[in-house]
């Protein structure tokens, strides 16, 4: 914003000379006059002040350092100029510490060149300190919304879950259990370093052929698992994660059945979990995620599993993997939109902690900064809105998209970090 000159002068020809000369020397500055002080205050509570020409003797027994102290209610960081030929009245301390920066006499000093110098050397004075107290306020109101919204996403029950349990999640298992007529089973959500290997048998049975098994899958020792029951309860999940059916079921990449779940341990080479163990029968669906994620929707004591699948039933299930595959892909998609928000949200917030240097100011960089009224965030409309836009980018482009905003978020803290010096003190 432009800065803003206001004239205080009650003699009507004098005050639309100064209005003229500071008009017609462009200083890029929007100028305003009052007549006496009740104008002035009155232009003083409809917007702020930058600097004020202050005649010392406005009438009514009221002076312009008077005015000056009523005019600092409205706008505390005003200066002043003060046109007088009373200057004598007031000491030059007492002056400096209400604001006035200047004198002009009436009598002697109040010629177009002096004027407009005098006022030109005050705004060279004002204009960057005005700025960087409007970053300074922007950067303030910025902290102040991420202080805000920073406990709120930490405290996410997303953020707190291993697998961020939402309604919708809820509701694809309820239907699961619809479908295949059964009040038991688990979901397996499995994070590897890298996928599964393949095995060379897919098999065209919809049961478990004998050639799947430990040693056809690649073993990975303590690899992140979670278990969550119908119910989206969690559950003890497996110590290693290369034996189990879990991982059987993601080699073969195709749905199972097993219609004796009491020997699947022997005759299948793999290891049963407290969960699997007490129940007839199994129909295991493998489903696909992103980022090397991968599920397995274990089904137990269901009428699918009792007798090989007909065809009818083979194309329902594939369709219940596609939509429940989706379903997963957007749960976790959400849960990394949350992560990435809190990752930005905090470099944000410890960014905001830095100021520059004096010696920062006169970089291109940093002036660039100053003079963007709208480059942080001012309300958490905002940055809800950068979060929209992050989940529009995921949902659109993948997870490439979301690591690649991530490496520009770094790129600009390591930017900023440079830009600011280590050895700035806090807002």
């Amino acid at each position: 914003m432009s800065e803003t000159i206001l004239i205080v002068e009650d003699e009507d020809s004098v005050r639309r000379t100064l209005y003229e000369w500071l008009r017609d020397a462009h200083l890029g500055c929007e100028l305003l006059q009052a007549s006496d002080a009740e104008s002035a205050l009155r232009i003083a509570n409809e917007r702020p002040i930058d600097l004020a020409l202050l005649d010392w003797h406005l009438g009514a027994g009221l002076n312009g350092l008077q005015l000056l102290q009523d005019l600092q209610v409205f706008s505390p960081d005003v200066v002043a100029i003060l046109i007088t030929a009373y200057a004598q009245q007031a000491t030059p301390l007492d002056a400096l510490r209400m604001g006035v920066r200047d004198y002009l006499d009436k009598d002697r000093d109040l010629r177009r060149e002096i004027l407009v110098g005098t006022v030109r050397r005050q705004l060279e004075q004002i204009r960057p300190a005005k700025r960087q107290r409007e970053h300074l306020q922007r950067v303030q109101a910025f902290r102040q919304t991420i202080e805000t919204i920073l406990p709120i996403v930490q405290t996410s029950a997303e953020l707190a879950s291993p697998v961020p349990v939402s309604e919708t999640l809820r509701a694809l298992l309820q239907l699961a259990q619809t479908i295949f007529h059964t009040r038991q089973g688990v979901l397996i959500i499995h994070s590897p370093h890298r996928a599964p290997a393949q095995t060379a048998t897919q098999g065209t049975s919809a049961h478990l052929p004998h050639q799947v098994s430990a040693e056809s899958i690649e073993r990975e020792v303590h690899a992140p698992c979670t278990v969550l029951d119908l119910q989206a309860q969690p559950l003890a999940g497996p110590q290693s994660f290369a034996d189990t059916l879990a991982a059987a079921t993601l080699a073969l990449r195709e749905a199972c059945t097993i219609a004796n779940l009491d020997e699947a341990e022997q005759r299948f080479g793999v290891r049963l979990e407290d969960y699997e163990r007490g129940h007839s029968n199994l129909l295991a669906l493998p489903l696909t995620l992103e980022n090397d994620q991968a599920a397995v929707l274990e089904l137990f004591d269901t009428p699918w599993a009792v007798k090989p699948l007909e065809e009818h039933q083979r194309s329902l299930l594939r369709y219940f993997q596609q939509l429940a595959s989706a379903v997963l892909t957007e749960v976790f998609a959400t849960r990394q939109l949350h992560t990435a928000l809190l990752s930005a949200l905090q470099a944000a917030l410890q960014a905001s902690h830095e100021t520059p240097g004096p010696e920062m100011l006169n970089k291109p960089e940093w002036k660039m900064l100053l003079t963007q009224t709208d480059l942080l965030p001012r309300e958490p409309e905002e940055v809800l809105q950068l979060a929209a836009q992050l989940h529009a980018l995921h949902r659109k482009y993948g997870p490439a998209a979301l690591r690649f905003c991530q490496r520009i978020l770094e790129q600009l803290e390591h930017f900023l970090r440079e830009l600011l010096g280590p050895g700035t003190s806090a807002v």
